[in-house]
């Protein structure tokens, strides 16, 4: 059976798949079914968010069923992930296929469509290598951190959590502008796509302007609630401290991101994926030698900054826009 590893690194390839498809629908949808999208979309985003919330629990108690009921250790967890989006993935399917009925498949459907499925490939290999390279990069983060000893080890494990709580605000906020980018990059509408980024923008700034203060002030007290290790607990709230300043760097980088991808600018999301890969293995060997385990502090922050600058330069650049016209099936 493949390793919790292997088949999370398949969630991205896939979900980018599905991603460029609707892009690709929006594009060849006939015309007079185009200025209904904006509206179809806005019908379907309740559903979605209550399937969201519900595969979100169905993956805690089949986390709980599969690994305490049913002793499977990491592959019950593991296999807990892939049923919840699994069953998140066919109930969407079928709202679809409700909601949208150019999308219901007909006889004449079944011939392959070999160009379009040369795309996806094109759009979601890339990505999903992407995000494998990038995990590696988090490896080589963590194996200079035991090396610090097992206070440090604890410290980072707590502080970790705390920033993947955090990036799901980045990680809502980027999914819906790139399903809403998606849609009106399908529909050529580059206006609406400029004003989501805004909007974007606006959002992360409100929601980190409440988290990173919030987190600050009680970074002791929320490392106190995991470890009782006083080492432990000071050498958490010292990063934790660091990383709530740089958070909202973060969350402008996942726009990017989402941004570039819904626009079918690939190239440069791998280009940026690499940047955080060398930027987070080179600043974790020289800044710990450099500065000791302060140095690794910034690490994380500093990657973060240098991904977004490369996405903001291509993004206001207006290259990805000009791509996307270029190749448009209505130019």
């Amino acid at each position: 059976m493949p390793s919790r590893a292997d088949t999370v690194a398949l969630g991205p390839m896939a979900r980018i798949s599905f991603f460029f498809a609707f892009i690709e629908i929006a594009r060849h949808t006939p015309a007079e079914e185009k200025p209904h999208i904006h509206k179809i979309a806005l019908k379907g985003l309740k559903p979605v968010l209550a399937n969201r919330l519900i595969s979100s629990i169905l993956n805690i108690v089949l986390d709980i069923a599969l690994v305490a009921w049913i002793p499977m250790g990491a592959a019950g967890a593991a296999l807990a992930t892939v049923l919840a989006q699994l069953i998140s993935g066919v109930c969407c399917l079928v709202y679809a296929l409700k909601i949208l009925p150019f999308l219901r498949i007909q006889r004449k459907d079944w011939k392959p469509d070999w160009h379009l499925i040369g795309r996806l490939l094109r759009y979601g290999l890339p990505t999903g290598l992407q995000m494998s390279i990038i995990s590696v990069s988090d490896m080589t983060l963590q194996a200079v951190i035991n090396t610090y000893g097992t206070a440090m080890i604890v410290a980072y494990g707590v502080c970790v959590r705390v920033e993947g709580m955090g990036f799901q605000l980045a990680d809502s906020i980027g999914s819906s502008l790139g399903t809403f980018a998606g849609q009106n990059v399908g529909a050529g509408d580059f206006r609406r796509v400029r004003q989501g980024v805004r909007c974007a923008y606006l959002m992360n700034v409100i929601c980190y302007g409440v988290f990173c203060p919030l987190v600050f002030l009680s970074s002791r007290s929320i490392m106190e609630a995991f470890t009782r290790t006083p080492e432990a607990v000071r050498l958490g709230t010292e990063y934790m401290r660091v990383f709530t300043l740089f958070f909202l760097a973060g969350g402008i980088l996942t726009i990017y991101h989402n941004i570039l991808r819904a626009s079918g600018d690939i190239t440069v999301t791998v280009l940026m994926g690499v940047s955080e890969v060398v930027t987070r293995i080179g600043c974790a060997v020289l800044f710990s030698r450099l500065f000791g385990y302060r140095g690794l502090w910034f690490v994380s922050p500093l990657t973060w900054v240098c991904a977004a600058l490369v996405g903001a330069a291509r993004y206001y650049s207006g290259a990805w826009e000009r791509n996307c016209a270029a190749i448009s099936p209505d130019k």
